[in-house]
């Protein structure tokens, strides 16, 4: 045996663990996101967010802000709408929504904007609505300021599902799998012996036991 199988040994171990290291010891190095202070009230009408939209589709969707008037006191603010996965489903908005007070404030009503949203490829993103406020930043201590954006509040987001568009390809290949299983059945039961499936019913502990494991304990544990 070679004498230094031990340094071997651990000099795989060394490489093995080497990049599991550094990737835990990974630190971002971007800015905290901004947090908004309140919860933006979005209800979105004339298609359900949550309905699946199919790779490759477009849908207009409407969505009002039931509580506009709580930010009346902030001027000027701006309604942005966002995809956390934009290489899934991407947000077009129909043009840049600036509201002002007082005329865009009113009491007890709601505001109502609408957005594209383009499916993009299969997976799951999510939409959600931004607030955005604008507050005058003194620089340098002088009296020339300039305006900074500010989160005020951000609705809930509304998961949105991407689904493969149904081809041909598909279905052949369902349907060939169907067919090929059915002939491997027939097969498996042209391959038994009477005499064998009798004494296996005479003494079923061991079927009872797999069927009991496979249809009970397996779908309760993954539970």
């Amino acid at each position: 045996m070679c004498p230094l199988w031990p340094l071997h040994i651990l000099l795989l171990y060394i490489l093995c663990l080497a990049p599991l290291l550094l990737m835990a010891q990974h630190v971002p190095t971007g800015k905290p996101q901004q947090q908004p202070k309140q919860l933006l009230q979005v209800s979105f009408i004339g298609a359900n967010l949550t309905e699946k939209i199919m790779e490759g589709d477009s849908k207009s969707i409407e969505f009002q802000i039931a509580n506009l008037d709580d930010y009346s006191d902030s001027g000027s603010v701006e309604v942005e709408l966002t995809s956390t996965n934009p290489e899934i489903a991407t947000v077009q908005q129909m043009g840049k929504y600036v509201l002002n007070a007082p005329q865009d404030f009113s009491p007890n009503s709601k505001w109502t904007g609408s957005f594209n949203l383009t499916a993009r490829f299969l997976g799951y993103t999510k939409v959600a609505v931004k607030l955005w406020g604008r507050i005058a930043v003194s620089t340098n201590g002088d009296d020339n300021s300039v305006e900074k954006k500010e989160l005020l509040a951000e609705s809930e987001p509304s998961r949105v599902a991407v689904i493969r568009r149904p081809r041909a390809v598909d279905r052949a290949f369902i349907y060939t799998v169907a067919i090929l299983v059915s002939v491997a059945f027939v097969n498996m039961g042209c391959l038994l012996d009477l005499d064998v499936v009798k004494e296996t019913l005479k003494k079923p502990i061991g079927p009872v036991i797999g069927f009991c494991c496979q249809y009970l304990f397996m779908p309760v544990v993954n539970i």
